[in-house]
Formats: structure tokens, C-alpha cells, sequence
């Protein structure tokens, strides 16, 4: 793995041709200190976006799913299969 100094790796990320042309304008910014920031809430916006859109679509079949959910915990015995239950308990 080769090894870039700092001048070096700036002038290949800015794409300034020569190396003496980055030290000696000032680190050959060109007045842009947004840097990563931009990009971190152009993604975030559009992520948000997308999760809205996604949980919206998503709803209809979420509320199913926990209204069976709770269909299948609460459901109560009948007197068959609560005998049934306990005849097996005593076989243990």
C-alpha cells in the first residue's frame, strides 16, 4: 500500500495539477467549506422521503399483521382443548 503526504493527496482529491500549486494558494480551496455536509442532507432527505412513502404503502398491511397478532394471543380455549392441554400436563 503506497503511502500519499497530506500536499500530495490534497492535489489528486481537488484535482489541482501540480503539487506547488496547492501549497501555495492556501490548501487550493475554492471558498467551499460545505464540504461533506451537502451530501450527509441530500442523503437524509431522501431517506426520510423514501421511509415516509415506504411506512405509508406499508400501513395497511402493518395494522393487519397486529390486529392477527393479537387475534392469536388473546384467543381463549375452548373446554375441548383446555382438557386436552391438561390431560398432557399429567402425562409429564
Amino acid at each position: 500500500m503506497k503511502v500519499i503526504d497530506g500536499a500530495r493527496r490534497r492535489a489528486l482529491e481537488t484535482g489541482v495539477g501540480n503539487v506547488a500549486d496547492i501549497t501555495h494558494d492556501g490548501g487550493g480551496q475554492s471558498g467551499s467549506t460545505a464540504g461533506p455536509i451537502v451530501p450527509f442532507l441530500l442523503g437524509a432527505a431522501v431517506g426520510a422521503t423514501a421511509g415516509a412513502v415506504a411506512g405509508t404503502l406499508m400501513t395497511r398491511y402493518g395494522i393487519h399483521l397486529v390486529a392477527a397478532m393479537i387475534g392469536a394471543v388473546d384467543r381463549r380455549m375452548s373446554r375441548d382443548e383446555r382438557d386436552k392441554l391438561r390431560f398432557e400436563l399429567l402425562l409429564q
